[in-house]
């Protein structure tokens, strides 16, 4: 399970933008990983 904490109203958060983006590249590549997975198990 991943989380993170992220106040988007907070402008004064340093660097939201690229964890947020960070964030969701590695939610949807765990994602990836985990498909590819079940498909080759059968």
């Amino acid at each position: 399970i991943y989380g993170v904490q992220f106040h988007p109203e907070a402008v004064l958060t340093e660097q939201g933008h690229d964890l947020l983006a960070n964030f969701l590249k590695l939610a949807a590549d765990h994602r990836a990983t985990k498909r590819s997975a079940v498909c080759k198990s059968g």
